[in-house]
């Protein structure tokens, strides 16, 4: 995903337009809140036929994408700095608050500064300076450089307009609010989550994508069905994060023989990935060897796995006790004390099973992967 950065003049900079709810929530944030600033940032979303427009300080504050385009030198400024901290502005010394006072930066250096404190600086410098030369940064001495109060950005990967929307009044209000119409009870709901997932991933805000997934562990209320698995599989509009997501929780739901019984009627890129999912989470899985050894016991009408088991906890005991007391002492205490204990049941390891460990010179930590069918004396 790439998007392109445009400047417009202030004389063209029009009114926004809000949400009635978020026009009540920008309200409360503009008197309580740390301040947004007065420079606005348009972006276009290529699929989208509207701009949207947010306040540049808002938006990179959490988005990623934005602060990487608008404010890569912008040093990280805390919303509620601690009272003392090293956060001071370069000209008065006060505390940089945002929720006080508005504060811009140096586009040089990235050093933030009271708004009014720069004001108050640049005409300071024009009435010491002998000549018109530009004002200067107070930190950085280097030519001070007014930003436009519009900006534009294009966004190119294709974006639900409606979760666009539903980002931005997050932004201002901190609540994801989604409207009271669309019922948590559907798939529908879920599907409107995913495209706010897919938001967050786009202009790489962290902060929203832990919010919605909080929103849909806590409101929704029916799991992903056919329209969550036709837009992040079918359609492919989701992104590998969201494809595990939506497999991770679909495959709680799944019991024994889904695949054989209703495979055939979803996605096959779906039913795909669930099939991988199920393999990695398969607990009690068996190695080759273990299938090999079980097989030909059936077919030589035993069943030599206790015995297995037993010799191999029988030589780890041995080991660990023995573990440190040097190569030679460790080999001759393992095989001794394997010939000089009791033989569990009828068919246990006999004397030349551990004469073979014994001068095999294994180390435990080899000896781990090693093939113990050998130590294992035939059943009668």
């Amino acid at each position: 995903m790439t998007a392109s950065k445009g400047r417009g003049t202030a004389l063209k900079l029009g009114p926004i337009r809000y949400a009635p709810y978020t026009q009540r929530y920008l309200h409360l944030t503009e008197l309580t809140g740390p301040s947004i600033g007065s420079k606005i940032v348009r972006f276009k979303v290529r699929n989208i036929d509207r701009r949207f427009a947010v306040h540049e300080d808002l938006i990179c504050r959490t988005s990623t994408l934005f602060k990487t385009h608008l404010q890569q030198n912008r040093k990280t400024l805390a919303l509620t700095p601690a009272p003392g901290s090293e956060e001071e502005c370069c000209v008065c010394q006060d505390d940089l608050n945002p929720t006080m006072k508005d504060i811009t930066y140096c586009m040089t250096c990235g050093q933030n500064i009271h708004d009014t404190c720069i004001e108050q600086w640049k005409q300071s410098c024009h009435a010491n300076a002998l000549d018109r030369t530009a004002p200067t940064c107070p930190m950085c001495r280097a030519p001070w450089k007014n930003e436009p109060l519009l900006k534009h950005l294009t966004i190119d990967t294709p974006l639900d307009p409606e979760a666009v929307q539903t980002y931005l009044d997050y932004l201002y209000s901190g609540t994801l609010s989604i409207r009271p119409t669309l019922s948590r009870k559907t798939d529908a709901f879920n599907v409107f989550l995913l495209k706010c997932w897919a938001v967050s991933l786009a202009l790489s805000d962290t902060s929203f994508k832990h919010t919605v997934i909080r929103t849909f562990f806590t409101e929704a209320t029916a799991r992903f069905w056919t329209e969550s698995v036709k837009w992040a599989f079918a359609e492919g509009h989701a992104d590998q994060e969201i494809r595990d997501f939506v497999v991770e929780v679909f495959m709680a739901f799944v019991d024994g023989g889904w695949f054989s019984r209703e495979s055939g009627k979803w996605d096959g890129a779906f039913v795909k990935a669930c099939a991988d999912r199920a393999l990695e989470g398969w607990v009690g899985r068996k190695g080759y060897r273990d299938v090999r050894r079980e097989w030909l016991a059936r077919v030589d009408g035993r069943d030599g796995s206790e015995d297995l088991e037993e010799v191999k906890f029988e030589l780890r005991d041995k080991i660990s006790e023995t573990k440190g007391k040097g190569a030679g002492k460790k080999r001759k205490a393992v095989g001794g004390g394997l010939r000089s204990r009791k033989r569990v049941q009828s068919g246990a390891a006999d004397e030349s099973g551990a004469s073979g460990l014994e001068a095999s010179g294994l180390a435990w930590e080899e000896f781990d992967d090693w093939d113990l069918s050998r130590f294992v004396g035939a059943r009668p």
